[in-house]
């Protein structure tokens, strides 16, 4: 009965959807190579050059939403691992 119950439990633990969390790169320079796992509820990867006072910036990171633009800023946004790695224009 013991055996019976431990393989049941077996089998049901490999059903369970653990959950996928999204990995982006997550950084503040050009120089950006290292990805993170995002936070369950962060299901956007972004990539943005933003134009500030001190000089053009790139921001990588995850998101739960598409990241407001404020700024003179050219912004990409995601749903895929690792997707935010090269700035896209079109």
């Amino acid at each position: 009965m013991k055996a019976l119950l431990l393989t049941l439990l077996l089998v049901v633990s490999v059903f369970i959807d653990t959950g996928h969390t999204l990995r982006c790169y997550t950084c503040r320079s050009k120089t950006c190579n290292e990805s993170k796992q995002c936070k369950k509820r962060d299901n956007i990867c972004y990539i943005m050059l933003a134009s500030f006072n001190s000089g053009m910036k790139l921001l990588r990171g995850c998101s739960k939403l598409c990241p407001i633009q404020k700024t003179p800023v050219i912004m990409n946004c995601c749903n895929t691992d690792r997707c935010n790695d090269i700035l896209q224009t079109h």
